[in-house]
């Protein structure tokens, strides 16, 4: 059986119609691996995500995997408690509690504009003093109702104690990625007294650091969440590489074994090469199957940096996919992303992404460019899951 390698660049594929001429960052940027591939290749278009989910990473990777997020999604806030080393053994999280992502955001003005959903560029060490004083005025004026787990960067986990069954279990909290440029006052104003107490503390302590974050922000929560094993529903021993934490936590729910490297981070700076190398011992060592995760052409899109998106993708394609190609020739490839992200409106747009299965002397409808606009007309899969299992015919 041949071995399986599903790379996602996350937030890969832009929107044309917003982009001068077309030419989105993954059209201007020279992929000369990837096009190589996608004229061996079963190529076209993927609604990764369902119709009644937002466009967002933790539904979109869920997918992906092969697991239906309408029926196993319980927020993103669980999962990324996941990816966190044995957070959720160390804390003891309950199947009762509530898991929220917390995000450090910037806002401006006395309306609260939303203008920096991703902390300003704020730094672990900052990020952690400044959630430790928020951990220890959330225990002075609670009294443990709250607990706040410190993560990276602006990413982070605030658990509510016994809440998953409360009336804010089931309420729906927009990313802060959404609300660029607005104001976040009304939506404030819609989380139950509780919360909205825990906020006032936090953002209290926000506005008194240095850093540059001024406010919290509580979005994708739910209970723990529950993956039948990948291994045990595909028969296929698999590895998740990746240097964000959803990834991680997505990887251990579904049984995978996760990769742990500090050079792989969720940045443009993330060793792509040691990636690679990871993934080729892994599968020349027993392994069937590797996912490989990038985050970097997202982070540069949610920054509107459309030059960065595509020197992203022209690294993912140098530094990632050619050793690749080079060491498991014989592999079948999976080449696609989670969602759209729009380097004009810095956001995830709703819509169908480009994808590849690529296996050597694959003859199939051609496809000279691999884009938004190349993989149009050629296949049409319904939902990551099929995707996956589209590719498995092919092992």
């Amino acid at each position: 059986m041949r071995k399986l390698v599903y790379c996602i660049a996350d937030g890969m594929a832009d929107v044309p119609a917003y982009c001068a001429g077309g030419m989105t960052p993954l059209r201007a940027a020279k992929m000369p691996i990837l096009d190589s591939m996608a004229r061996h290749s079963v190529a076209g278009l993927c609604h990764v995500i369902p119709d009644l989910l937002p466009p967002d990473s933790d539904v979109g990777n869920m997918a992906l995997m092969g697991y239906d997020p309408l029926r196993y999604h319980t927020g993103r806030g669980p999962i990324e408690l996941l990816g966190m080393a044995a957070a959720s053994d160390a804390f003891a999280i309950s199947p009762d509690d509530l898991v929220w992502r917390l995000s450090l955001v910037c806002t401006e003005g006395p309306e609260c504009i939303m203008r920096d959903a991703h902390g300003g560029g704020i730094f672990d060490e900052q990020a952690r003093s400044l959630i430790a004083a928020m951990s220890a005025e959330l225990e002075t004026v609670t009294g443990g109702e709250f607990l706040v787990l410190p993560n990276e960067a602006y990413r982070h986990i605030l658990v509510q104690r016994g809440a998953a069954a409360k009336p804010e279990a089931s309420m729906r909290f927009p990313g802060p990625h959404t609300l660029l440029g607005q104001s976040v006052l009304p939506i404030l104003q819609t989380y139950p007294p509780a919360l909205q107490q825990a906020l006032r503390s936090m953002n209290r302590i926000a506005l008194d650091d240095a850093s540059a974050p001024d406010r919290v922000w509580l979005w994708g929560q739910g209970p723990m969440p529950y993956l039948p094993q990948f291994s045990a529903l595909h028969e296929l021993y698999t590895c998740m590489i990746t240097g964000v934490s959803l990834l991680r936590g997505l990887g251990r729910a579904a049984g995978m074994t996760v990769v742990d490297n500090p050079a792989f981070t969720g940045l443009p700076d993330t060793d792509l090469g040691a990636k690679a190398k990871a993934a080729i011992d892994f599968l020349e060592s027993g392994g069937d199957a590797a996912f490989i995760h990038v985050e970097a052409p997202d982070h540069c899109a949610h920054g509107g940096d459309a030059e960065g998106k595509r020197r992203a993708l022209e690294a993912f394609d140098r530094d990632l996919l050619a050793p690749l190609k080079a060491a498991l020739p014989d592999a079948v490839f999976v080449v696609t992303c989670d969602h759209r992200t729009s380097s004009q409106t810095r956001t995830h747009e709703c819509g169908a992404v480009p994808f590849i299965i690529h296996r050597e002397g694959l003859e199939f409808l051609p496809c000279s460019e691999f884009s938004e606009e190349g993989c149009c007309g050629l296949a049409e899969v319904d939902s990551g899951p099929q995707l996956l299992e589209l590719a498995k015919r092919f092992l």
